[in-house]
């Protein structure tokens, strides 16, 4: 299978967030990103995936997945969390918009 983050993707996000429980000040622009290529960047506000970002937002943090960690995310099977504290899943940029992909990503 052959993974893309694009806008779809966030959408996808997005639609899948809507019964999701809101988490004040959980707010960060991120872009997904599969080895060296980069996908769209999302909005998460409150802890919420909602939607593509605006054009022109400047990422707070690269979710940079390797091809099977995108693969396990798209299938449900994704594990981040553990992942991150293992050093296995290697986010960049502000920690707090990590935690608030890992949050909105759960």
């Amino acid at each position: 299978m052959s993974v893309t983050f694009d806008d779809d993707f966030v959408a996808g996000l997005a639609d899948a967030a809507d019964d999701r429980p809101e988490v004040p000040g959980m707010d960060a622009v991120v872009q997904f990103v599969i080895g060296k290529k980069k996908g769209a960047v999302a909005q998460i506000t409150a802890g919420r995936v909602t939607g593509v970002a605006d054009d022109g937002a400047e990422p707070d943090a690269q979710l940079v997945f390797t091809a099977a960690q995108a693969e396990a995310l798209v299938g449900d099977e994704a594990t981040l969390e553990a992942d991150y504290m293992r050093g296995d899943f290697k986010p960049t940029g502000s920690t707090r918009a990590i935690a608030a992909a890992l949050l909105a990503l759960r």
